[in-house]
């Protein structure tokens, strides 16, 4: 190889690198350490203003539904009386629900249950569930509405059609509000009244006496028929029934009364 062929091997070689001029970045503005965190407060001061003290969510109407016997006034004047409460108490998010409800039943025993809706931005609708009159309740010169519970809710001086009448002979005293008597034995009171005529039996009047375990029935027949509360009316009324045919075979009948106490038995005279 050649002298001069060595150097032209060596010769350096040159890559071409294109220049790209370097953007000139804008000026960003930048908040201070210090004006940050006041416009984080000033924005909650105005968020809280207009949650808690602004007339937005302030409740200004009350619509109640499912009353008929309950007057709408008496439920109004409750819910003014919990909206009062606190200076919060009127604020549709801070509302408590709960304690109008409360407010309400124990105001109004005729009330059986309360529910409150929302309505936003600033209304409430209370829908009232009333008692369901099952049965009428005497004791002393005194008579009172009890519900399906066993709650004597109202006092009253009238009869009320289709409610079957229990008459306590032991006079005890009683507080509206209050349960006075379970709720088994509304229900078996109410079965009574639906399975007798079956039979061909007029219920005419319910007596107790110093215990709800035990009931007297008083017959259009002329007779009475004494039941256990605590155990089925049917198993008790089937007896009832076989005894009643029993008796027409013989051509008897029952002249004072007829005991269903015991199971699978009937005593009668």
């Amino acid at each position: 190889m050649s002298k001069d062929t060595r150097r032209l091997g060596r010769t350096r070689r040159v890559v071409y690198q294109p220049h790209y001029e370097t953007p000139k970045t804008k000026r960003q503005w930048r908040v201070s350490a210090f004006v940050r965190p006041l416009i984080y407060i000033l924005l909650f001061l105005g968020a809280a203003y207009v949650v808690i003290i602004s007339p937005l969510f302030q409740i200004r109407k009350i619509t109640i539904r499912g009353n008929s016997v309950v007057v709408a006034g008496e439920v109004q004047k409750a819910v003014e009386q919990a909206l009062s409460e606190t200076p919060l108490s009127r604020n549709i998010i801070f509302l408590n629900t709960t304690q109008i409800s409360d407010l309400i039943k124990s105001q109004n025993q005729q009330v059986a249950s309360v529910r409150v809706d929302r309505s936003l931005p600033n209304g409430i609708v209370v829908i009232i569930r009333e008692q369901d009159p099952a049965l009428l309740w005497r004791s002393a010169t005194k008579a009172y509405v009890v519900s399906n519970d066993g709650y004597a809710y109202s006092q009253t001086t009238n009869n009320i059609n289709n409610l079957i009448t229990v008459i306590d002979t032991s006079n005890l005293p009683v507080r509206l509000g209050q349960p006075i008597v379970p709720a088994s034995f509304v229900s078996f009171v109410k079965d009574l009244q639906t399975k007798l005529p079956s039979l061909g039996i007029k219920l005419a009047q319910l007596n107790v006496g110093e215990t709800t375990s035990e009931i007297v029935v008083a017959t259009n027949s002329g007779y009475s028929i004494r039941l256990d509360t605590t155990r089925s009316s049917d198993d008790q009324l089937n007896d009832l029934k076989s005894t009643l045919d029993a008796l027409k075979k013989q051509n008897k009948k029952i002249t004072e009364y007829v005991d269903l106490r015991v199971p699978g038995k009937a005593f009668y005279k």
